[in-house]
């Protein structure tokens, strides 16, 4: 009986069809513990891993969620990923009205990131979301009242219109089972 190999997230990646960075992602959500490991490829480069036994469960984890293989039929796709939408003042004791607009899966983790180089960063509001939404909800709260800095993060004029802008787009689209 020989000792098996540790799985890598390239070679989950390649086997379900999306990138490295969702692979991990999902790995981390789920609480799996990454190892890191040599690449058994040419470059002997550190990459990180799963153990066999729990990248079977993991597998078998995510074909209970409906995903299947290399987005065949019936596949979930991550667009279909179910999280939130939110708003949080930045700097709210120096500039209240510079906002961070975002998705995320879990916003607690994602605020307490944001904690890291802003202690004081507050969550404004919170909105049920699917990914694939995340683009046009941002688009549609900023596209006025708002001026780009970067990255998603923005000075606005009015907190409030930005927030009733948000109300009124979530309000057209479906209602989801909460998440968070």
């Amino acid at each position: 009986m020989g000792i098996e190999s540790p799985v890598t997230i390239a070679a989950l990646s390649r086997e379900w069809g999306v990138d490295k960075t969702t692979v991990r992602r999902y790995i981390l959500r789920h609480g799996f513990d990454l190892l890191r490991v040599r690449s058994v490829d040419q470059s002997h480069q550190m990459s990180f891993a799963l153990s066999a036994s729990d990248a079977d469960l993991l597998r078998e984890m995510r074909s209970r969620e409906g995903y299947t293989l290399n987005g065949t039929a019936g596949s979930l796709s991550e667009e279909n990923a179910l999280g939130v939408l939110y708003i949080v003042q930045v700097i709210p004791d120096v500039d209240p009205l510079r906002i961070k607009i975002g998705f995320a899966q879990d916003v607690g983790r994602r605020v307490a990131a944001y904690r890291i180089i802003s202690p004081t960063v507050a969550t404004v509001r919170i909105w049920q979301c699917r990914a694939a939404w995340e683009r046009a909800a941002i688009d549609s709260i900023v596209a006025v009242h708002c001026t780009l800095i970067g990255g998603d993060v923005y000075t606005c004029t009015s907190l409030e219109h930005v927030l009733q802008r948000g109300d009124a787009f979530f309000a057209c689209m479906p209602q989801l089972v909460s998440v968070q």
